[in-house]
C-alpha cells in the first residue's frame, strides 16, 4: 500500500496539473476545469478512488487526522488557484460555485446543449444552444452564444428588482430555473406548457420570476428531466413549512392538481391539496415522453407518489397513473426504517429506486436492463428489495449523506444530493437503458444495470 507521503505527492501532483493547465487554458476550458477541481475536497473518497487511485483512497479512508489535512490542504491550493484566475469585468470563470450541463435531444435528431453556472458573486451565467431563447441574453432565438455571459432578467413583477445570490440551478431541454437565497424561483427558456410559472405560454428572451404568493418563502425546488429533447417539464417548489406548490405540463397527472389538463390552472403555481397537512421535506420530478412522474418525501421518511405509472414505477402494485399524490406501501420495511431518498428514471420507460436509512435500495416499474438489482429483466409494480442491496453489512448498505434529528424526523435539505440523478452515492441516465451506481459504506464503488449507458463509471 502506498506511504501517506506518496498520497501528499500525488495530491500535490493534481494539484501542480492544475495551476499549470490553468495558467494556459482557453477560457472555454476553464469552467470544466473548475467544476474538476471542486471534486478536491474533504468529502470525496469518490474522486480520489477514480482520479488518484484505489491505493490513494484506502489511504485517505484510513490514514485519518494526517489524510484529513492532506485532502484540507489540497482542497484549499485548488481554490486559491481558481480564484488566481478571476479577472475584471468578465465572468469570473475561476470562480464557479455551481455548474449545470445540459443535453437536449440525445438521439437521432441531433443534439442541444447549453451551459450555466452559479458565479462567486451570486450571478447566473450561461453558453451555448439559445432554442426557445434558453440563454435568456436578450439575442434573438437561435443565436447560439459562444461565451459565458450573465442571464437578463424581467423584474417588474418582482418590483422592478432583479434576483441576485442564486443558490441552486437546474436545467433540461430548453428550460432553466434558479433559487435565490432569499427563496424565490426565477425561470429562463422554454415556456410552452406555462413551465416558467407565470400564467401564460409565451416563451420570451429573459428570465422571469415564478409567479408563487410573496408570502411563501422557497427552500427547495425540482424540474421533470428527461435526457429526450422533451420540453414537457412539470416543477415542484418546497416550502419553509413543507408545502409542495406545482406548475407546467400535466399529461398524467404530474402537477397533482386539475386532474391531467394541461391549462391556465397548471399555468401558475398552486399548492398541491393532497400534501396539505403533511410535513415535506424532499420533492422530486422526472420527465417522459410526454410523461412523467413525481415523489415527495415527508418529515417522518413517508413516500408519496403520482402521476405516469404505465410501467408500475409508482410502486402502487398496478399500472394505473394518479393525479393525487398517494402513500407508498412499501413491504419489507423493517420497523422504523424510513425512506430517505429517491432517484427515478422516465423517458419512453420509467422506474424509481429509493433508498432507506437502513442504506438498503428498493425498486419498482421498468427493469428490462436489470436497472432495479433485483436479479431478473421483469417489471415490478410493487418496490421489491435489491438483491445486492439488503444492509446485510457494510458492503451491502448504500453510503448516505442525510440527517434524521432526535425525534427521529428528517431534516430537510440533506440526503444526498450530489448532482442530476442522484441518490445518495448512486446515480444513472434518464432513459430506458438505465445504469445504476452507488457507493457502500465500506468505499466499494458498484454498478449495475445497461453497461452501455452514458452514465457508466
Amino acid at each position: 500500500m502506498p506511504t501517506n507521503t506518496s498520497m501528499n505527492d500525488a495530491i500535490s501532483g493534481i494539484i501542480t496539473k492544475a495551476q499549470t493547465e490553468a495558467a494556459t487554458a482557453a477560457p472555454k476550458d476553464l469552467v470544466y476545469l473548475a467544476k474538476t477541481l471542486e471534486a478536491v475536497g474533504p468529502a470525496s473518497e469518490l474522486a480520489f478512488l477514480t482520479g488518484v487511485g484505489e491505493g490513494q483512497a484506502a489511504d485517505i479512508v484510513t490514514k485519518g487526522t494526517a489524510a484529513t489535512t492532506a485532502i484540507t490542504t489540497a482542497e484549499t491550493q485548488a481554490v486559491n488557484s481558481i480564484n488566481a484566475l478571476a479577472s475584471s469585468g468578465a465572468m469570473p470563470y475561476g470562480k464557479i460555485t455551481q455548474l449545470m450541463n445540459t443535453y437536449g435531444n440525445t438521439g437521432s435528431g441531433g443534439s442541444y446543449r447549453s451551459s450555466f453556472s452559479i458565479g462567486v458573486d451570486g450571478g447566473v451565467y450561461g453558453f451555448g444552444c439559445n432554442n426557445a431563447f434558453h440563454q435568456a441574453n436578450g439575442a434573438p432565438e437561435l443565436t447560439h452564444s459562444p461565451g459565458m455571459h450573465p442571464l437578463s432578467w424581467e423584474s417588474e413583477t418582482n418590483g422592478n428588482v432583479a434576483p441576485a445570490n442564486f443558490t441552486k440551478i437546474e436545467s433540461a431541454a430548453y428550460l432553466g430555473a434558479g433559487l435565490t437565497a432569499n427563496g424565490q424561483v426565477w425561470m429562463w427558456g422554454y415556456n410552452g406548457h406555462g413551465q416558467q410559472g407565470n400564467g401564460h405560454t409565451t416563451t420570451s428572451g429573459f428570465g422571469r420570476k415564478a409567479q408563487i404568493p410573496s408570502n411563501e418563502t422557497i427552500v427547495d425546488f425540482c424540474m421533470g428531466k428527461s435526457s429526450n429533447n422533451d420540453n414537457a417539464a412539470v416543477m415542484l417548489a418546497l416550502t419553509a413549512d413543507g408545502d409542495v406548490y406545482s406548475w407546467g405540463y400535466n399529461s398524467h397527472g404530474q402537477c397533482g392538481r386539475n386532474g391531467t389538463t394541461v391549462n391556465a390552472i397548471t399555468y401558475s403555481p398552486a399548492k398541491i391539496p393532497a400534501l396539505d397537512g403533511v410535513k415535506i421535506v424532499r420533492i422530486y420530478a422526472v420527465n417522459g415522453r410526454d410523461a412523467g412522474h413525481c415523489a415527495a418525501i415527508d418529515e417522518n421518511g413517508i413516500l408519496y407518489m403520482w402521476g405516469y405509472n404505465g410501467y408500475g414505477q409508482l410502486g402502487t402494485g398496478n399500472t394505473t397513473g394518479t393525479s393525487t399524490p398517494s402513500q407508498i406501501s412499501i413491504s419489507g420495511l423493517h420497523a422504523n426504517e424510513k425512506i430517505v431518498h429517491v432517484v427515478m428514471t422516465g423517458q419512453t420507460y420509467g422506474s424509481t429506486q429509493l433508498v432507506t436509512s437502513e442504506g438498503r435500495v428498493f425498486g419498482a416499474g421498468y427493469n428490462g436492463q436489470g436497472q432495479l438489482g433485483n436479479g431478473n429483466v421483469s417489471q415490478q409494480t410493487s418496490f421489491v428489495l435489491s438483491r445486492w442491496w439488503t444492509g446485510a453489512n457494510d458492503d451491502r448498505k448504500v453510503k448516505l449523506d442525510t440527517t434524521i434529528d432526535a425525534n427521529g424526523k428528517l431534516v430537510a435539505g440533506t440526503g444526498g444530493i450530489y448532482g442530476e440523478w442522484i441518490a445518495a452515492y448512486m446515480w444513472g441516465s434518464c432513459d430506458y437503458h438505465s445504469s445504476r451506481s452507488a457507493l457502500s459504506v465500506s468505499n466499494k464503488l458498484y454498478h449495475w444495470g445497461n453497461g452501455d449507458n452514458w452514465a457508466t463509471i
